[in-house]
């Protein structure tokens, strides 16, 4: 045959055993590149080179290792280099692998319900899906200018050398070079050359997709770490803003939907007008690059604003009433017609109205997958992103119930209260039991005192299995972290109103920059889609600025003490003493080490600590005493065996004397209502043991309101201060933020002194009756939720302003 040289007296007189690597080239040249038949082959050995043997010579590469070629052409395509890969010493027919790449790029993908729940391998997650549960969309809450990533470990990095062998030996990647010339071993293909105009060549398209295709897949497992590590800062950047324009997009749909525009764009979206910050370009770019920032038209003709372009949003809170629902309007009434979509301003909130036909969480759910589908939301064009966007839409679409639960997730976290009932309805239908969502603390992660107070959080725990087990109440109260929602309601007071890290809650957060749920104010005075926050994420910061923050207010008290109460009058109310996961520590003892774990009120007691020492100017506690009059942890820490009031004097009294004076007024305030509380609860626990019946020294209820009771003196405390929290709000810079009717000194003076307590609200009559067993209001129609009409004698509230009002109907 021609290219063929003849028998060499070497090749006819070595050693049989020996001829084999001889002629092993020949062989495979004309098995594989002459397609001579194996009879043929066979044949032509014995008379021209005398040799006999059995033919194991194939050209199909299996299955497993064409997988491990497809790695070797990733990992050096992510590099920028192209490839000539050797199999056993040959270089591979690039047609086929094509082929091969091709086919596993075409397969489908879903997210599947494994793969939804997060709980394992904490220590790969970050951000929102360490803090809030791992989901596949709900994670993106920040941009990539926010995040810091971890270094990746050394394995996780691509080989820079030319030559790459894989863990399969007969496996080799090396780079074309000039004289990698013609010859049996190294044969020229087609498939490696570039095509006219230096576009990349069918072999370096086919890696790429199949590339893409494999981080897609990864995507939605929810493998987001591994996703990233395989990555270079170019395509973390893309992949992560892409994703955090989709997260803006859903929250704006989700916070928004059945009102205003019915379709949020990239344009409408505003994307332009907050740029990230742009990345400094690496010492040496590859020389194929899936998408660049530095290239795209995201990122170009963009307004690049400064830190002191940040507008700083108003220290004034706005607040939500809760009122009793007695206008009634006439049924003949007409309603006013429906608006037309071209009449909505995107930028003009004032212009929004209902929509004509609401719709509901399904047609939301099929809202978010349609979008994925047609990149509507971005300005970043889908061919230059990492990833293959068309397979994440079509695993959307091929998940739809996985699809409806992050829908789900973005309607708590856009306090969408239609769609969270819509949510429930769809779970009374169907096998949907929303746990790995965890909705308690999903909705006190986004808790908003200003515009929905605890109408998110009421409606889940409305809709909270009655019938079911406790096991299962005890699932939906404590999430992956051990937190329970009773944790996040504390975490919640201090990332909005102190300068506390988050690691400072619990080791797990060591790496963590923000809070979630940062984004939204619980006073509400900025939102995630705010520009103040958008322009201050795409500015690197990550976390809300501390001069942002102020004093534990009366909007956050309020929403978060309804939370508790809502929590606790439950039929199938959680165990109100389950232990804290906040703050957990090992004895240092090490003959010990036992896990310190605090209980409820011990978890106040710390977070007060922590309040007056990292809180803001002006702090003064006033917040903390209603968590206090609604817990009652009867325990102290085994180990230690201090009750809450015994925690309170361990407090360094030198790091209480460096407080403010208001702070040190509150720790004062705050120590003697719990010294109530403990003389409460030791009084009944003597009267128990004097009648025998200690089994049911918790259950003392008031007969008429159904809550624990308590003493006269706690009573009317805590009628007080609801009464103040409904009828008082700061309204101006430099007002009080507690009303004249309630004096701190003048409170600790009479709890101290033991008179009868010396609060403006009670001494001048401004109250209406209460029950003195637990200070429940005689006439009010929901004890957690009250409204003004509800407490007050006679109408005092300074709560008129009502461009920062928003009115809720109380719930009976």
């Amino acid at each position: 045959m021609e290219g063929i040289a003849e028998s060499s007296n070497a090749q006819l007189n070595a050693p049989y055993a020996e001829r084999w690597e001889l002629l092993k080239d020949i062989m495979v040249h004309l098995y594989i590149d002459e397609n001579t038949k194996l009879k043929d082959l066979v044949a032509m050995m014995k008379a021209r080179y005398q040799f006999y043997a059995s033919w194991k010579i194939g050209k199909a590469i299996p299955a497993k290792k064409k997988e491990g070629i497809s790695k070797t052409l990733q990992s050096r395509a992510q590099l920028g280099k192209s490839s000539v890969v050797l199999y056993k010493d040959r270089p591979v027919e690039t047609k086929n692998i094509r082929r091969y790449l091709k086919d596993q790029a075409r397969r489908e993908i879903a997210i599947g319900p494994s793969l939804i729940n997060g709980t394992s391998d904490l220590e790969f997650l970050s951000g929102h899906a360490l803090q809030c549960g791992n989901r596949i969309f709900m994670n993106w809450n920040v941009p990539y200018s926010v995040l810091r990533f971890p270094k990746a470990r050394a394995e996780d990095h691509f080989s820079p050398f030319g030559q790459a062998a894989t863990p399969m030996s007969d496996i080799v990647a090396v780079t074309p070079s000039s004289n990698f010339g013609p010859s049996p071993r190294n044969l020229p293909s087609p498939g490696h050359a570039l095509s006219p105009n230096n576009a990349p060549s069918p072999l370096t398209v086919a890696v790429r997709d199949k590339m893409k295709a494999d981080r897609a897949n990864l995507f939605v497992q929810g493998q987001h770490a591994r996703l990233l590590q395989g990555m270079n800062k170019e395509d973390k950047s893309l992949m992560t803003d892409w994703m955090h324009q989709f997260w803006q997009f859903s929250f704006k749909t989700a916070k928004n939907w059945g009102r205003g525009p019915r379709k949020w764009t990239a344009s409408t979206l505003r994307f332009g007008d907050f740029p990230a910050r742009r990345l400094a370009s690496l010492p040496s770019s590859p020389a194929v690059n899936f998408g660049s920032p530095e290239n795209h038209d995201y990122q170009q003709n963009i307004r690049k604003p400064g830190h002191d372009a940040i507008q700083k949003p108003t220290s004034l809170c706005r607040w939500s009433i809760h009122h009793l629902d007695t206008v009634k309007v006439a049924e003949w009434i007409a309603s006013p017609p429906p608006v037309e979509e071209a009449d909505v301003d995107p930028n003009d909130e004032s212009s929004w109205k209902p929509w004509s036909t609401q719709e509901n969480i399904q047609q939301f759910a099929v809202h978010l997958q349609e979008n994925l589908e047609s990149n509507d939301f971005s300005n970043m064009e889908v061919e230059n992103l990492p990833i293959l966007a068309n397979k994440v839409a079509r695993a959307a679409e091929q998940s739809p119930d996985q699809l409806k639960e992050e829908a789900f997730g973005f309607s708590i976290m856009g306090r969408n209260l239609s769609l969270v009932c819509d949510m429930f309805e769809e779970a009374w239908h169907k096998d949907f039991t929303l746990h790995d969502v965890f909705p308690l603390h999903l909705a006190t992660s986004y808790l908003d005192g200003a515009r929905t107070c605890c109408g998110i959080f009421s409606t889940i725990v409305a809709n909270l299995p009655i019938g079911e087990a406790s096991a299962t109440v005890r699932k939906l109260y404590t999430n992956h972290l051990n937190h329970t929602v009773l944790d996040n309601l504390m975490i919640a007071i201090l990332k909005a109103h102190t300068s506390c890290a988050p690691a400072t809650v619990d080791d797990a957060f060591k790496k963590e920059h923000r809070f979630v749920g940062e984004e939204v104010d619980i006073c509400g005075r900025w939102d995630a889609d705010s520009d103040c926050i958008r322009q201050l994420q795409a500015l690197g910061n990550p976390t809300i600025p501390f001069e942002w923050k102020h004093m534990f207010c009366h909007t956050s008290v309020q929403a978060i003490s309804h939370c508790i109460g809502i929590l606790w009058e439950h039929p199938v109310a959680p165990d109100i003493n389950t232990p804290s996961g906040l703050f957990l520590k090992r004895c240092s003892n090490e003959l010990c080490g036992l896990k310190l774990q605090l209980r409820p009120l011990h978890t106040l007691v710390v977070t007060t600590v922590h309040l007056a020492q990292q809180g803001c100017k002006g702090e003064n506690l006033f917040g903390i005493w209603p968590a206090c009059s609604e817990c009652d942890d009867e325990q102290g820490c085994s180990h230690s065996e201090l009750t809450p009031l015994e925690l309170t004097r361990e407090v360094p009294k030198d790091l209480v004397r460096s407080w403010s004076l208001e702070a040190r007024t509150g720790w004062k305030v705050f120590c003697a209502v719990l010294n109530l509380c403990n003389a409460e609860w030791i009084s009944r626990k003597e009267g128990a043991m004097s009648s025998n019946d200690e089994d049911n020294l918790s259950l003392r209820m008031c007969f008429r309101h159904k809550i624990p009771c308590t003493n006269q003196k706690l009573a009317t405390l805590w009628a007080a201060v609801q009464t103040e929290l409904v009828t008082y709000r700061r309204l101006a810079e430099g007002d009080a933020w507690i009303s004249p009717n309630f004096n701190m000194e003048s409170l600790l003076e009479s709890l101290n002194g033991g008179s009868d307590l010396a609060i403006g609200l009670v001494e001048n009559d401004m109250m209406k009756e209460f029950c003195s067993d637990c200070g429940v209001f005689q006439r009010s129609m929901n004890w957690v939720t009250l409204g003004t009409e509800e407490v007050s004698a006679y109408y005092f509230s300074n709560l008129e302003d009502w461009n920062r009002s928003t009115f809720i109907d109380i719930m009976e």
